[in-house]
This record gives structure tokens, C-alpha cells and sequence, in this order.
């Protein structure tokens, strides 16, 4: 997923990757951003200071499932073209089946289950932050999610915001979309709006102007294929159905370029190597299939960089540890294998670096 910046750009020319400057260096307040176009960083402003860190350049693997839970934060450097992800630090606690939503300085995994034997009985509603570009040490316990425990749900960002939709709790399946406001250090999120339908494994994704929910199961077991549609800052009512899949679709993965959004894998009865395409704002219409991923495989978590698209780890009857690629626009073809993660795991989330604005027009 894109992160983001608060509103204080001009753009002078609309380049790839776009060049930014600023009239006026604004009052700065944590979780804003400062483009400096002479030297083409991005700095951060965190704490009463400006931090900087090369902007789109890093993407990530958070916890997952092998034999138990793990808690490991695992990190790509882009463009990713061969190798094992770099081990880097830990979640505070072992977790497979959360949602991630990133800010420009932080990542978060919200909700999961850290139960041992795989069915996601022990959720918890927890969410973790850790700080950008995350070097190593252990995530902190920054808040919860709203109001039960959540397991199996999907999270997606906006500028300002992080969402998480739908899910799994102990009694029930949500239809329930929480927000939290960046930073987010303390607290819980927000019950902002709804599905419109009550649904798990549900696949997200965000252009700059919208956030999308697409696929899932109901509690009765019915595979969903429809697209609903968000507008952003979104803090009341229902997502729109806008369109759908070209077939039933749960736990795929996706991320986006800054035209497409693409959800890759999945699972129904059997698994999937479809990669599918939407076009920005999407705002009708039938997802494109247009190729294929080495093989199928739901449950993989996904991240991308400005040029590429990443889907790391997964499971069909095992567990995999290859990382795959897409290079956009991405109109056919077959994914690319370009490395590893330390471990062969399900239910891993994926966070990256690339920058909202540099990134989107």
C-alpha cells in the first residue's frame, strides 16, 4: 500500500514519480512530510524533529503462520530482483491473520489471532506500530481495534487514515470498517462505517481518492466477488458496490500502481494464479484478469514500489517462502520469481515505504 502526506505540495511538473516543492515550509505536526526537491529526499517529521529516509524503497513481510504463530518483520529493498528478505526485528507478539494499513511514518498491524493451532480461536483486537524505515527491535502496542476482537480481516490507508474492514470476531463476522488517525499512538480505533454485507478475507486495496473492498465469505459461506467503493476521509455510512471480480474471490493479495490497482492470487474451493486489474476510480464494472502468477496461492501478503508489485509467502496445501514480482502497468504476462522470505508461512501481511505523493497526482 501507498503511504501518504498531509496536504502542503505544489506540483510543478508531472513527471514519473512527480517533483514537488513547497512555497512555504509549514508548522510542522507529527506524521507530516517535507519534500526537498534539491536533494529529492522525503523527510518525516516525528517528536519534534525531521527524519529522513529514502522514500519508496523498502516494503515488508509482518508475522504470519507456519507451524505457529510468528512474530517476525521481515524487509525488501526495491527494486527486489534476487535474494532472501532481511530479518529485521518482531511484532510484541506472535500474529497471522491481521490487517496492515501504513502511514509516512508508521506501519500497523491491527487485530489476529496467536493461537498455536491454526484455526484462529485465541483473536485479540491489538494493534501494533512500528516506526519507519524498521531497523530492528519489537513493535509497540499502540491501541485496539474498536470494539471485539478481529481475525481475518483487511486493512487499507488514506492520507489521514487507516481503515480496516470486516473480519472475523468470537461470536461473528463483521461488516464493521474501523479507522484510526495517523500517528495513532494510543487508544481505539473508530467504528466508522460499514460493508454492505458481513464478510471475512476480504481483499483491500487504495488509490489517493478511494479504498476498495472486494471478494470475501459471509458466515453462511457464500464466495463473494463483488467491488465496493469508498471516497475518502470517509468517517459515516456504507461503502458503494461499484463493480465486482471476474469470479469469486477470497484472501488474494493486492497493491497498487498509480493508475491500477491489481489483486493477485486467491482462493475459493481451490486456489488461484489470476492477477486481475482495475482502473482508477473504478467506479464500475468487471476487474480484468490479464496474467498469471507462477502458481497459485492465496493467503500471501503484498506490497509494492512505484514500478513494481510483490506478493510474498502464501499457501495452497503447504506453506511458500518465494516472493514474487509484477512490473506495471502489467498488462499480460507471467510474474516474475525474484527471491525468498526466511520462512515458508500463510496469513502474512505486507507494508510498504512508497510515498502517497510523490507517488499520485
Amino acid at each position: 500500500m501507498p503511504i501518504s502526506s498531509r496536504p502542503y505540495w505544489v506540483a510543478q511538473s508531472k513527471v514519473k514519480g512527480n517533483t514537488f516543492t513547497q512555497d512555504d515550509i509549514p508548522d510542522f505536526n507529527d506524521g507530516d512530510t517535507w519534500f526537498d526537491p534539491i536533494t529529492g529526499k522525503v523527510y518525516y517529521f516525528y517528536n519534534g524533529r525531521l527524519l529522513n529516509s529514502p522514500s519508496y524503497s523498502k516494503g515488508y513481510s509482518v508475522g504470519g503462520y507456519t507451524n505457529a504463530p510468528v512474530s517476525t518483520l521481515e524487509r525488501i529493498e526495491f527494486p527486489f530482483d534476487s535474494g532472501t528478505a532481511a530479518r529485521i526485528g518482531a511484532l510484541n507478539r506472535g500474529t497471522y491473520g491481521a490487517a496492515q494499513c501504513n502511514s509516512s511514518l508508521f506501519g500497523y498491524s491491527m487485530g489476529g489471532s496467536d493461537e498455536s493451532g491454526g484455526s484462529g480461536s485465541s483473536t485479540f483486537s491489538y494493534i501494533s506500530r512500528y516506526l519507519f524505515p524498521f531497523d530492528g527491535g519489537i513493535s509497540s502496542h499502540s491501541g485496539n481495534t474498536s470494539a471485539e476482537k478481529r481475525f481475518t480481516s483487511s486493512g487499507f490507508n488514506s492520507s489521514l487514515h487507516g481503515f480496516t474492514a470486516g473480519g472475523q470476531g468470537t461470536s461473528s463476522i463483521f461488516s464493521t470498517i474501523d479507522r484510526i488517525e495517523f500517528p495513532f499512538e494510543t487508544g481505539s480505533a473508530t467504528h466508522a462505517s460499514n460493508m454492505t454485507s458481513a464478510r471475512e478475507q476480504v481483499t483491500t486495496l487504495n488509490s489517493s481518492l478511494h479504498g476498495y473492498s472486494m471478494g470475501g465469505v459471509t458466515e453462511t459461506l457464500i464466495y463473494m466477488s463483488t467491488i465496493e467503493r469508498m471516497t475518502f476521509p470517509f468517517n459515516s455510512g456504507n461503502m458503494v458496490n461499484v463493480g465486482q471480480l471476474s469470479g469469486s474471490r477470497i484472501a488474494a493479495s493486492s497493491c497498487n500502481s498509480s493508475v491500477h490497482g491489481f489483486i493477485m492470487g486467491g482462493a475459493t474451493t481451490g486456489y488461484f494464479s489470476f492477477v486481475s486489474r482495475i482502473l482508477f476510480p473504478f467506479p464500475s464494472g468487471t476487474a480484468t484478469d490479464l496474467g498469471v502468477l507462477t502458481g497459485t496461492r492465496g493467503y500471501a501478503a503484498s506490497c509494492n514500489s512505484r514500478d513494481e508489485g510483490f506478493v510474498m509467502g502464501g499457501s495452497t496445501s503447504g506453506f511458500f517462502s518465494s516472493v514474487e514480482r509484477i512490473q506495471f502497468p502489467f498488462g499480460s504476462g507471467v510474474a516474475s520469481h525474484t527471491g525468498n522470505l526466511n520462512y515458508s508461512k500463510f496469513n502474512t501481511v505486507g507494508n510498504d515505504q512508497t510515498d502517497f505523493v510523490v507517488q499520485f497526482v
